[in-house]
């Protein structure tokens, strides 16, 4: 931040203080928890992760 602030012509503190204005407005808007829920695997995605793995072992019991 030091550096964008150089070359932005600002100073540190008050982009340090747009940052945690920023950063309160997000948690506002989306909530305390929407990093840790970004992070997780969607429910459709699991879903066809494991449609794949059922289809994967079928294949290696025909194999057999």
């Amino acid at each position: 931040m030091k550096a964008t602030a150089e070359r932005s012509g600002h100073l540190y503190a008050s982009l340090y203080g747009l940052k945690d204005r920023l950063a309160e407005d997000v948690r506002e808007y989306l909530g305390n928890d929407a990093v840790a829920q970004s992070v997780q695997t969607p429910k459709w995605k699991a879903s066809i992760a494991v449609d794949r793995e059922k289809t994967a072992c079928r294949a290696d019991r025909r194999r057999l």
